[in-house]
């Protein structure tokens, strides 16, 4: 196999490990609309293959919120439209909410960071060549 072949070869084996990645990140995260999962992707540079997300949401199930968060602040919850906040279950109505927020849930970098995942990713790739 001359260079040029082996370094297609490599684009085409680097390109099929990626949609794999892809497949299991689309599997790991949540779904109440399909929207954060629709939003994730892989793209091709040439630094290689990056994947990642659009979404506001995948950031926030990644990364966290409030307290948990990269910001570190708990998330306060103001009234707009009227003069206080009101909810099944409250005991009363509420000026403005503090709440911590959520942990994250690390999708992506679980799964980057997962070397038997990587290991059967690579596996299965170099078996269906």
């Amino acid at each position: 196999m001359d260079v040029k072949n082996e370094e297609q070869f490599l684009k085409v084996v680097e390109g099929r490990i990626a949609l794999e990645y892809l497949k299991e990140i689309k599997q790991t995260l949540p779904v109440r609309t399909g929207d954060t999962r629709d939003s994730v992707t892989a793209n091709y540079t040439e630094d290689g293959w990056i994947i990642g997300s659009t979404s506001k949401v995948a950031g926030f199930l990644e990364l966290g919120t409030g307290i948990y968060g990269p910001e570190g602040k708990p998330i306060i919850i103001k009234a707009v439209d009227k003069k206080a906040l009101m909810w099944s279950g409250a005991d009363h109505p509420y000026a403005k909410v503090e709440i911590d927020g959520m942990r994250p849930r690390f999708y992506f970098r679980n799964i980057a960071s997962d070397q038997a995942l990587a290991e059967n990713i690579i596996k299965r790739v170099l078996d269906s060549l």
